[in-house]
């Protein structure tokens, strides 16, 4: 497992690895869905709704920028 491979990207010098754009979407929507199971198991009960409702929303919303992102130029 190198880091970044998914993405098509990797920090090991020399190494180049062919991701389909099929593969970078389902990455991208991943991570995106990650931050989310993240919070939610961890965060969720030590702060008010409000707090939850405003953080969740922030995520959403960066998941929608980066799909028009990548939308637009194929990249992550």
């Amino acid at each position: 497992h190198y880091k970044g491979a998914a993405k098509g990207k990797t920090q090991r010098p020399g190494v180049k690895v062919k991701v389909d754009l099929a593969t970078k979407k389902k990455v991208l929507i991943a991570g995106s869905d990650a931050m989310k199971i993240f919070y939610t198991k961890h965060y969720k009960d030590k702060y008010p709704a409000i707090m939850n409702g405003a953080v969740l929303s922030g995520i959403w919303v960066m998941k929608q920028i980066r799909l028009l992102k990548f939308n637009l130029t194929g990249k992550i």
